[in-house]
């Protein structure tokens, strides 16, 4: 099945089932207000106000509803219909005037649909295979696994890393995602939204932001809201729906939907949806926000062609709390789908990620619209890692500079080189943007940031992750060494890793075990190519000994089993062994959990 989606600023098309393209457009005020009617969009009119004005008597004078009224800015929001907007005129009223326009979003391909029933279990190599269990590193919190479909993207913007050294996941950071609503009955969403009293709908004008089903919009917002959930799993997320089932909407409800993000004290706001014109009542709400300490992360459209960014994302240079994000594959290379040039700010895998989808299955989405969350659940990551207002406040430059900083940076480019445009000076030619997403870069280039050590109440492993620079509680053989993984510091978590050379080994004998319970040994595995093999393996826990290889892989993988320990055993043996070939091979993060 092939549709053509053409209605929406952005026109893409999409093999198998598709999720959505979508429209939006919002009236925005603090107070609230009707939506829109369907066949009137209407205007928007900006007014000066002062300390002294009131809400009534402008309304009263003006005409129509307030939608913002913002007495830090001096100036006021107010909807008229075009019928009140053409009396006002002919009064010779002389305000700014905004016609309501479309935004929209796009995309998106949802393709091969899983089901959901074997349970958050069926998704393989989740957060308890990245960081010794939540039990270990979360204090015991029942938080579902992720997609293993996404282990590559993960990989590729060190998401893995970042929760290996992660302490606080998110928590108490609301995020606000404004977009075709979500289904708030997905299990993935089971403690993890906030209240309902704060759910906001501004197409129906109630508080019930479940995504209809039928429309070609269908699943874009619950897709949107479970990646941020993949990055930052101890966020909030706040439901705001702005787009109809067809993905269409106003200026009027994201603006509505910023200033009640804000008032109900989200953090970030997640908007994955644009528009080719400027706005100024957008700038003034997306300005509102940033006075409250709100960072909004914006997708910059699906049109595969330079300098065909939408707003707010085309923004991100302009305004200090815009991020914009465009669309990069696996190798970071530009998605064929993502607008790009000058204004982009930054990148993230947007080709075919997997996140949650209405009627709890999931599904295989691609566009900008999903690249855009990842990079807001970093920010939630990184405003709950750090404890100083100030910089939570200046979360912008840090993750700008965990951009900038990275050997990657030179790499994409040179990937990239047709968005290389403008002289550098130097006879070469400056690019297009800051940098790719690097969750733990940005997460080590916070103030004041401490990386969590992986000593939790069931991870047996001592300096699994051996920053400590020595092998304590390891006994090894053979030349085995402690240092940077590669020569580009690709070490898979903290600044080191464990490497082996040659027929070098390095095993622990772990204590504590309980008889008669399964384990899960866990370690990531990286060996330089064909012909080299590295086994990780357990004994001596009253069985067989067992064990599992990483072959000719040069990228780091990782790699579990598990034990059953016997019913008079309450240690085990864990080992890693290079097998086969004679060049360096690297291990970190090695965990033994409870199963």
């Amino acid at each position: 099945m092939k549709d053509t989606f053409c209605q929406s600023i952005w026109c893409i098309r999409t093999g198998l089932l598709l999720a959505a393209v979508l429209l939006f457009s919002a009236c925005g005020g603090l107070n609230g207000g009707p939506p829109a009617g369907a066949t009137d969009p209407g205007y928007i009119i900006t007014v000066k106000i002062s300390a002294s004005d009131t809400q009534e008597a402008t309304q009263q004078k003006y005409g129509g509803t307030i939608l913002s009224w913002y007495s830090d800015q001096g100036i006021a929001h107010l909807k008229l219909s075009t019928a009140e907007h053409a009396a006002l005129m002919s009064r010779g009223v002389s305000v700014q005037s905004t016609a309501n326009g479309a935004l929209s979003s796009p995309e998106v391909g949802a393709n091969g649909f899983n089901s959901w029933a074997g349970g958050f279990n069926s998704w393989a190599g989740g957060f308890n295979s990245w960081a010794g269990g939540w039990n270990s590193w979360a204090g015991g919190s029942n938080i579902p696994d992720s997609p293993g479909e996404n282990n590559k993207v993960f990989m590729q913007v060190r998401l893995p890393q970042a929760h290996a050294i992660a302490r606080k996941f998110g928590e108490g950071v609301k995020v606000a995602v404004v977009d075709t609503g979500i289904d708030t009955a997905h299990q993935g969403f089971v403690g993890r939204l906030a209240p309902s009293s704060e759910w906001r709908d501004f197409i129906e004008n109630d508080n019930n932001p479940m995504e209809p089903s039928g429309g070609s919009a269908y699943g874009h917002g619950t897709a949107a809201a479970g990646l941020v959930l993949q990055v930052a799993p101890k966020a909030t997320i706040l439901p705001i729906r702005v787009l109809n089932s067809n993905g269409q909407g106003n200026l009027d409800h994201v603006i509505l939907a910023i200033n009640h993000a804000v008032n109900t004290g989200a953090k970030i706001i997640n908007l994955s949806l644009g528009a080719f014109e400027w706005y100024q009542p957008l700038v003034d709400a997306i300005n509102f926000a940033g006075s409250r300490g709100v960072w909004v992360v914006a997708s910059v459209g699906n049109q595969g062609k330079k300098d065909e960014i939408t707003y707010p994302g085309r923004w991100g240079w302009w305004l200090s709390n815009v991020i914009g994000v465009g669309s990069v594959d696996s190798d970071d290379k530009l998605s064929k789908f993502s607008s790009f040039g000058a204004d982009v700010f930054t990148w993230a895998p947007g080709n075919d990620v997997t996140s949650y989808y209405p009627s709890n299955r999931t599904a295989k989405v691609r566009g900008t619209s999903f690249a855009a969350p990842l990079v807001a659940g970093a920010l939630a990551l990184a405003y709950s890692e750090t404890t100083y207002d100030w910089a939570r406040s200046d979360l912008k430059s840090y993750f700008q500079d965990s951009l900038e900083n990275q050997s990657l940076w030179y790499n994409l480019y040179q990937a990239n080189s047709s968005w290389c445009s403008v002289s550098d000076g130097l006879g070469g030619l400056w690019c297009h943007g800051a940098g790719r997403l690097d969750i733990e870069r940005f997460l080590r280039s916070l103030p004041g940031f401490s990386p969590a050590s992986n000593t939790g109440t069931l991870d047996f492993v001592r300096n699994g992750s051996f920053e400590s620079g020595s092998f304590a509680s390891w006994t090894t053989s053979g030349a085995v060494s402690i240092s940077w993984v590669d020569w580009w510091g690709e070490f898979f978590a903290g600044a080191n890793g464990a490497r082996i050379n040659g027929t070098g080994s390095l095993e622990q004998t772990i204590t504590g075990l309980a008889p008669n319970t399964t384990y899960t040994l866990t370690a990531w595995l990286k060996v330089d190519g064909s012909g080299e093999s590295l086994l990780l393996g357990a004994r001596n826990f009253g069985g067989s000994e067992v064990g599992v290889s990483a072959t000719g892989s040069t990228d780091w993988v990782q790699r579990s089993l598990d034990f059953k320990t016997g019913a008079n055993n309450t240690s085990a043996v864990v080992f890693i062994r290079k097998t086969a070939g004679w060049q360096a091979a690297f291990a970190d993060l090695i965990t033994v959990t409870r199963k």
